[in-house]
């Protein structure tokens, strides 16, 4: 299901140039999907609490390649692959929660993707530089309740 829900957005994610733009665009991309589309954000939320891997399978191994290329790359400045994990997922996921309780600004998408990208060492000019970026569209398929009412995420 995570799949069906999440691959387009895996698929334009892919497509950044490094995983530091890859992890901006994957951060910004969930947040704002789950802004639009609340259900879609409370799937998110219990696929990420009710399985070992936040997000299901695929997106997980996704971030994991994604952050581990970071860190064998030097751009992320943490020795733990584990740490990264946790504050990528544990960040995307409690910010679509907070987006799905109604308590988050219209730049949470960014203000959330600039802390994470903060926090796995990157130099502030060059976070700002991400996250002021334009996103990639998104062609999505379906949502939870069979209609597309979000053809792309972005801007």
């Amino acid at each position: 299901m995570s799949y069906e829900l999440n691959h387009g957005m895996d698929e334009a994610v892919a497509q950044a140039p490094d995983p530091a733009m890859r992890t901006s665009w994957a951060l910004r991309i969930y947040i704002r999907k789950a802004q639009r589309d609340r259900h879609w954000g409370w799937a998110m939320i219990n696929i990420g609490v009710s399985g070992q891997q936040v997000f299901g399978h695929h997106t997980f191994r996704n971030a994991t390649e994604t952050l581990q290329d970071g860190i064998d790359s030097g751009l992320f400045r943490l020795d733990s692959l584990q740490v990264a994990l946790d504050l990528v997922t544990g960040a995307g996921l409690q910010a679509i929660r907070t987006v799905c309780h109604e308590q988050a600004s219209s730049s949470h998408a960014e203000d959330v993707a600039q802390a994470v990208l903060l926090g796995l060492g990157l130099h502030r000019s060059r976070v700002l530089r991400l996250v002021n970026s334009p996103l990639p569209k998104v062609t999505l398929g379906s949502n939870l309740r069979g209609e597309d009412p979000m053809s792309e995420v972005g801007p």
